[in-house]
């Protein structure tokens, strides 16, 4: 059946809630999608009879394999590249997670935000049949001088059940990157 896989992904925090950064399309209008909790299934915004992922199409969970593929676009975002940077109050978060199979993978996958100069390769991008977050890191304050991000740190860590840390991830915390 496949080995599950430990790997990285981001998203968008507003009012302690995750939110998918790049919109689904669900036919002729695109929704942001909520992660409500650990766990998540996703469904195929196109094609409704669809198990994600399925090679043809785009569904499934989207994930990279190394953390700094993660954080190269985080730096675009936060720095508000191609006119995506988060409205105010709007933070944004990195999850360790594990992810179920089946699996695809793609190879130097491009990402562009906003111009095509503005592009970021990820070395292995995969999209999963399913995914857990293990460990979630949220930009912005530091523990001990911000009682915003010490609530938000908090109502995290009950709403998603997983340690929570303040600040991005560094390079060492991936400990070699993805692993199966």
């Amino acid at each position: 059946m496949g080995t599950v896989m430990t790997g990285w992904r981001y998203w968008f925090m507003l009012d302690e809630w995750l939110y998918s950064p790049h919109p689904s399309n669900r036919g002729r209008r695109s929704e942001v999608v909520l992660w409500p909790r650990r766990d998540f299934r996703p469904s195929c915004p196109i094609h409704p009879n669809h198990v994600p992922p399925v090679d043809d199409c785009s569904c499934g969970v989207y994930f990279a394999t190394d953390l700094a593929d993660i954080l190269s676009m985080a730096t675009l975002i936060s720095g508000g590249v191609g006119g995506m940077q988060p409205r105010s109050g709007v933070r944004l978060v990195v999850g360790q997670l594990t992810f179920k199979p089946p699996i695809i993978f793609r190879r130097n996958v491009p990402l562009y935000v906003g111009r095509s100069d503005d592009a970021v390769a990820y070395k292995l991008e995969g999209r999963a049949a399913g995914a857990t977050i293990e460990k979630l890191w949220i930009s912005g304050g530091q523990e001990s001088h911000n009682w915003e991000s010490v609530r938000t740190k908090s109502t995290a860590k009950a709403r998603y059940r997983v340690p929570v840390v303040l600040g991005l991830p560094n390079l060492a915390a991936a400990s070699g990157g993805a692993s199966r």
